[in-house]
């Protein structure tokens, strides 16, 4: 009897101390307490993946049990290849890991495969940070206009390599719409574009409208610069009126599939995954801090002063979106391989 009313009062004393019984004890909690997990970040530090995945770490953690801490790591290479493949591969399945990679992984796994070591579609997609949607400018001294203009004059357009939307969006409107963009690879990274194109080396420059308006403000506010096309699936609020929709010029219902297929990442944009694999619950537990986390006007506020944008999407809806592209009909990752030069 002695026993059993000690073990009583321990049970009691367990209740008042911590609040937590054997029966109600949280796993999640129980594993992340004092962990220190990785933001990976698919590209150099400095840009605007460096700038989102900082706010993150500041403040992911106290929304997940246990509020374990993030750092960030950089892994470039590959247009973010290296981060995706090791992520898929390598990376701890546990819910420590997780990251930041280009939006354009899920066109590049079915038209250029090559050094592919992952299916994007069996990712953990915990949520949106901001749409990658872009648009093409062009320097105002060139006379061009108007889209029509880019059908009848040749220009220089400034790209980093062929797995970025540097590359890719301009190589699309030549093929798409009858555009003459003259690509230039081998810049280095966003900086290296817009430094091209401040330099006179290029005329043209496809880059997210957030980026733009983040990064150069001063060029759109002096006209140095002049959106020609909008890629994406709706029209931004802040854009002229008379800037055109990509997806608004599409002649036939082939020409809108390929469209879509091409601004699939436009949608999926800045996103943050995990390894494929993670327990379910941990899974649960990353994508609710997420949603909490983006509300958070401490999240918000900071985001305010580093002048990004934040437009959430949660991990179910984006993990469907990366499937739709990523299960693209035949005909139309033939089209797309003809139109950006892949065989």
């Amino acid at each position: 009897m002695a026993s059993k009313l000690t073990l009583g009062v321990a049970a009691i004393s367990l209740v008042a101390v911590t609040g937590t019984t054997p029966g109600n004890a949280d796993p999640v909690a129980d594993f992340y307490k004092d962990q220190v997990g990785i933001m990976a970040v698919g590209f150099s530090p400095g840009g605007g993946y460096d700038r989102y995945s900082r706010l993150v770490v500041n403040h992911l953690g106290k929304y997940i049990p246990g509020k374990p801490a993030f750092v960030p790591q950089f892994m470039p290479g590959g247009g973010s290849l290296k981060m995706a493949n090791y992520t898929y591969n390598v990376a701890p399945k546990n819910g420590t890991f997780i990251g930041l990679a280009s939006p354009m992984l899920p066109i590049f796994q079915l038209i250029r495969s090559k050094g592919f070591k992952l299916d994007v579609r069996k990712l953990s997609w915990l949520g949106r940070l901001a749409t990658q949607k872009h648009v093409m400018m062009v320097r105002a001294d060139t006379g061009i206009k108007s889209l029509e203009d880019l059908k009848k004059k040749e220009i220089v357009a400034a790209a980093s390599g062929l797995a970025s939307p540097t590359y890719m969006f301009p190589a699309f409107l030549n093929s798409a719409l009858g555009t003459k963009f003259k690509i230039i690879k081998g810049y280095k990274g966003s900086a290296g574009t817009r430094l091209a194109l401040e330099r006179g080396e290029a005329n043209a420059l496809s880059s997210g409208w957030i980026s733009w308006k983040s990064n150069v403000p001063q060029w759109i506010e002096s006209k140095f610069i002049i959106p020609v096309v909008e890629l994406g699936f709706d029209k931004s609020p802040d854009l002229p009126k008379h800037v055109p929709l990509i997806l608004d010029l599409a002649k036939t219902k082939a020409d809108r599939e390929f469209m879509e297929f091409m601004m699939g990442p436009t949608i999926t944009g800045r996103a943050i995954f995990g390894p494929p694999g993670l327990p379910k619950a941990r899974l649960a537990a990353l994508r609710a801090a997420y949603d909490k986390m983006v509300k958070d006007p401490d999240f918000l506020a900071e985001a305010k002063r580093r002048k990004i944008e934040v437009h959430p999407m949660g991990g179910a809806e984006i993990a469907k979106r990366v499937t739709r592209t990523a299960s693209a009909s035949a005909a139309t990752v033939k089209r797309a391989k003809e139109a950006l030069g892949f065989k």
